[in-house]
């Protein structure tokens, strides 16, 4: 269920618990077991058959945005979630530049790999129709608002207690496919029923973070004063949109300029859909990837003047009487 759709237009497919005749990703919940004990959910766990289909598959950024890509939903009429624009007059500044410098970087795939790995258990309590869930989460009063909302079960007959989380980095800011189907399970046997997570399930089911392709561009004078820049990103959204995935890219937007004077930035942002783990929040959000970006610019920008990279930084700074 994601909550923030960051345009009118964003396109937000379905998210189901139970995946049904498609695979979208490794990770896709396929089938779901019950039992009485681990061993004998790992049992039954290992005689399950599924038959796959191999089908046309993409996981490449460019690849996605492609003519002619393979479409991880087909109901879409290509594989772009949104494209989000901020800010104006690059073009114009540049166009006066005595240097532009262009780089791209890469933010790569990475993984939360908590210390413990997400544990739930779901509890009717009573004859009260009220359901108690215990979770490594780090969202307990969104995941109950939310969890309400993906289950029907009215908000006030909810009840989620985060004990330790054992870490979460932001991985753990989320609702889970898992968090539904414990709750839905425990209501429909009227049983607590529990359910943890390995590393390896960890790995391919828990959001990811990051993914997106940098293209940076700086203009400048020959004596270093920034004039402009522009940022042109394309973020992996995965398979699908997690709770607030689509605006994880853009929580860096404003701080690609940073702390430097300038007279025009340029945003765009694109967010695509790829067969992999649908991605969202992890340690700092967008942000990280803003710092590294302009940073690493400013340095190569430095190199082609050849300038001392602290030198150039300064000659930039927003001054401390310079704010309003």
């Amino acid at each position: 269920l994601c909550v923030w759709p960051v345009t009118d237009d964003t396109v937000m497919p379905p998210f189901p618990a139970l995946t049904g005749d498609k695979v979208r990703h490794v990770g896709d919940v396929v089938a779901l077991v019950l039992a009485t004990s681990a061993a004998a959910a790992e049992d039954a766990v290992a005689a399950v058959e599924v038959d796959y289909e191999p089908l046309p598959a993409v996981v490449g950024m460019e690849d996605a945005v492609s003519p002619g890509s393979t479409l991880v939903h087909d109901s879409a009429a290509n594989n772009t979630s949104y494209v989000y624009n901020l800010g104006g007059g690059y073009a114009d500044v540049a166009a006066k530049a005595d240097i532009i410098v262009k780089r791209r970087f890469v933010n790569q795939r990475i993984v939360a790999a908590f210390m413990e790995p997400r544990a739930i258990v779901a509890a009717p309590m009573g004859m009260s129709d009220e359901m108690t869930l215990w979770s490594s989460t780090q969202i307990p009063h969104v995941l109950r608002v939310v969890l309400s909302l993906s289950t029907g079960i009215p908000e006030q007959n909810l009840r989620v207690v985060a004990p330790d989380v054992g870490g979460g980095f932001g991985g753990k800011l989320q609702l889970y496919r898992e968090e539904v189907l414990v709750t839905q399970l425990a209501n429909k046997i009227g049983r607590p029923v529990k359910w943890n997570e390995t590393r390896s399930e960890d790995m391919v089911a828990t959001h990811h973070g990051r993914d997106q392709i940098q293209d940076i561009e700086i203009a400048a004078t020959k004596d270093g004063k920034f004039l402009g820049l522009k940022v042109d990103l394309i973020a992996n959204m995965g398979a699908y949109l997690q709770i607030i995935t689509p605006g994880i890219p853009l929580l860096g937007m404003f701080m690609y300029p940073a702390i430097y004077k300038m007279d025009a930035y340029d945003f765009t942002c694109h967010g695509v859909f790829t067969n992999t783990t649908p991605t969202d929040a992890y340690r700092g959000a967008g942000r990280p990837e803003a710092t590294y970006a302009i940073e690493r610019i400013v340095d190569e920008l430095a190199a082609e003047l050849g300038m001392d990279p602290m030198k150039l930084r300064e000659k930039n700074w927003i001054k401390h009487e310079e704010f309003p």
